[in-house]
């Protein structure tokens, strides 16, 4: 399956901030949003933004960072990401 993301960090990417968005992903391979290329993960924060995959039967937002699939829970779990949902906006 091709993965296909909304947002992608360039390399380098120091002190980002990514707060308060509805982010989606509307093609039916999509399963996150997010992917870096060498971002350095202590100086990224991710809070209170929806994530929504209306073409998914089972939505899960996933991120590829620092070349790791991981998910939502497992952000939030390490600290990198707080408030944060996924669901429909409306």
């Amino acid at each position: 399956m091709r993965r296909v993301r909304c947002v992608r960090f360039l390399n380098p990417v120091t002190a980002s901030s990514v707060r308060n968005n509805i982010m989606y992903g509307t093609h039916s391979g999509v399963d996150g949003v997010m992917q870096d290329t060498g971002m350095v993960l202590s100086e990224l924060t991710l809070t209170n933004n929806l994530y929504y995959f209306p073409n998914k039967a089972n939505p899960q937002h996933t991120a590829n960072l620092l070349g790791t699939q991981t998910t939502l829970a497992s952000m939030q779990g390490s600290g990198y990401e707080s408030g944060s949902t996924v669901g429909d906006p409306l």
